[in-house]
């Protein structure tokens, strides 16, 4: 797939950013329209020096969305950091990322910070939420004025770079109520972009699962594959922590198992990961499909759609995942449809 183009067959949209194509450390997988959508935005405001707020509720990965735009701008080969605003006490806020002016003697020491170091790239305010308050006049000056003032030091240093912020969607609200911040969130929020919860684009959790079970697999140099009872689980489930639970939930299944297939109850629920009261909650909304043996062509279909989907994961578009395959890209498209119904 090219950078910055969305792959579209037969009206199904399936995104994966190729890492080693645009130097992301995480490809971006999904197949729903909002957020296929949103990385169609994001594509066209890559290419202005707007700054970008993107929230969403924790562990759905939203610096890997500033990341994208990063590298889908005229920025990609400069310097990209994304500070975490939540890890840096407050007394070192201000050389970290403004640097400092300290005499050593009759000379005078200049320490670079990191928005100066980052000249001509990009700065990720990861978590802008726990900005000390004190700090909110220096951000604001740097998004207006495009310069900095280093501790110690009177005069202003100019500096070229993008802003990026990162929120939790719910410190959203109690954040608008600070006047200070919510200036700050206005001026960085030229354009918002909200990433949805897995539970609101569940099609994308079968896609996830098994891009991250090929990730681990490369990883660990293992030939792990997702087995039908546990691939069942795992789209039934919520995942409150979003990506990053699932990403660390099938990277445990995949080292703990002991065969290739994974697909063991017992282990499923020793992670801790799907609670025990999911089952019952996942049996009682199948409970007709469990009490008969599904017919052969039900089994069919369900295990074209599991390769399906595998192929899509692993290729990045249907299109590529039917040549692989040997088939026409609307034959998948009619399969995938139909398991929809």
């Amino acid at each position: 797939m090219e950078l910055g183009k969305i792959c579209r067959d037969d009206g199904r949209t399936v995104v994966l950013t190729d890492e080693a194509a645009i130097h992301t450390t995480r490809p971006i997988v999904t197949c729903n329209d909002h957020m296929t959508e949103r990385l169609a935005l994001l594509e066209s405001v890559a290419a202005t020096d707007l700054p970008v707020l993107i929230s969403g509720e924790s562990g759905t990965c939203k610096e890997d969305y500033a990341e994208y735009i990063h590298c889908c701008s005229s920025r990609a080969e400069a310097p990209y950091v994304c500070f975490d605003c939540a890890a840096t006490h407050e007394s070192q806020y201000e050389e970290r990322l403004f640097g400092a002016v300290h005499p050593v003697g009759e000379t005078i020491q200049v320490r670079r910070g990191l928005v100066e170091a980052t000249d001509g790239g990009t700065v990720v305010l990861n978590r802008v939420s726990e900005v000390p308050p004190v700090f909110y006049s220096r951000l604001l000056r740097l998004l207006d004025e495009r310069a900095i003032v280093r501790r110690g030091a009177r005069e202003k240093t100019a500096v070229n770079v993008r802003l990026l912020a990162t929120c939790s969607e719910d410190m959203m609200g109690a954040l608008a109520r600070d006047p200070q911040m919510a200036r700050l969130l206005q001026r960085l929020s030229a354009v918002r972009v909200d990433v949805l919860p897995l539970r609101k684009r569940r099609e994308d959790i079968a896609l996830l699962a098994l891009h991250d079970l090929a990730q681990a697999n490369e990883r660990y140099s293992m030939h792990k594959r997702m087995g039908s009872a546990l691939f069942r689980e795992i789209l039934a489930y919520d995942w409150p922590g979003n990506e990053r639970e699932l990403r660390s939930f099938v990277e445990q299944m995949a080292l703990v198992s002991r065969g290739d297939v994974l697909d063991d109850p017992t282990l499923i629920r020793s992670t801790g990961r799907l609670s025990a009261s999911l089952i019952p909650a996942w049996k009682r909304a199948n409970a007709e499909a469990e009490s008969r043996t599904p017919s052969l062509k039900e089994q069919v279909r369900a295990y074209e759609l599991m390769i399906i989907r595998q192929s899509i994961a692993k290729y990045g578009s249907l299109r590529k995942a039917a040549a692989a395959l040997k088939v026409d890209p609307s034959v998948l498209s009619r399969k995938l449809s139909a398991g929809k119904e």
